[in-house]
């Protein structure tokens, strides 16, 4: 396969999504200063719902950060412009998930929910409770802009422990559910259970974001009585 032969069929920014062939669908983003491309296979279910993640950044935890940790198909970069590494594309009956799978050939009569990824692998702890608020924020239809970066920075093992503010410490498995002041811990609480952690955060995430967009709205109202 050469990344020439690529027939782009849907459009974004600096990406598409299209086809190798009849049945290879395969997202294309433009990497580099050079603006090269590169190439990961993706499911039939990925390629028709591409406007739904098309703005998407890998940040956000979505689709687009599962398409960009798989091995490229192949890219514009020398040595690297052939590949024959294709994934055959299943469908779980029990999750009823598309997913692809690398190595060889795939027996005809294989139980696909035995190697189903969502069914049968359980994240580290870490992205397990990123996956967790996500999946919260998704049910409320709530959607914060890199959401992974503010995991880092501010909710989970965060370097800089702002006063008063919920964080989440992973260790050995456990969440250590905390808040600081003045450099010290003023409260902490000990759980295994992923969805305490998670409301944990989305307590102090949500009250959070929904302050900002109060304060932009004030300082909006402000600003239009100023120039009446």
């Amino acid at each position: 396969m050469n990344y020439k032969k690529y027939k782009r069929i849907k459009i974004g920014n600096c990406q598409s999504v299209g086809t190798f062939g009849d049945n290879i669908y395969a997202y294309e983003v433009l990497t580099g200063i050079c603006n090269i491309p590169e190439y990961y296979q993706i499911t039939e279910a990925e390629f028709k719902a591409f406007d739904e993640w098309k703005n998407e950044t890998p940040s956000d935890l979505g689709i687009l950060y599962d398409i960009v940790n798989r091995v490229p198909l192949c890219s514009g970069y020398h040595g690297l412009s052939e590949n024959t590494q294709v994934g055959k594309e299943l469908r779980c009956s029990e999750c009823n998930m598309s997913f692809l799978v690398n190595g060889g050939d795939i027996p005809e009569n294989i139980d696909v929910k035995k190697i189903c990824p969502k069914c049968n692998s359980k994240p580290e702890p870490k992205l397990e409770l990123m996956l967790e608020v996500k999946k919260q924020l998704d049910k409320a239809e709530i959607r914060i802009k890199n959401l992974g970066q503010l995991f880092s920075s501010y909710y989970i093992n965060p370097y800089s422990k702002q006063d008063m503010d919920s964080y989440v410490d992973i260790e050995n498995f456990f969440y250590y559910l905390r808040v600081n002041e003045r450099g010290k811990v003023i409260y902490e609480y000990k759980v295994r259970d992923v969805q305490m952690a998670a409301y944990w955060i989305l307590k102090h995430l949500v009250y959070t974001v929904e302050y900002q967009q109060q304060s932009k709205e004030m300082k909006y109202g402000l600003e239009l009585r100023k120039n009446i």
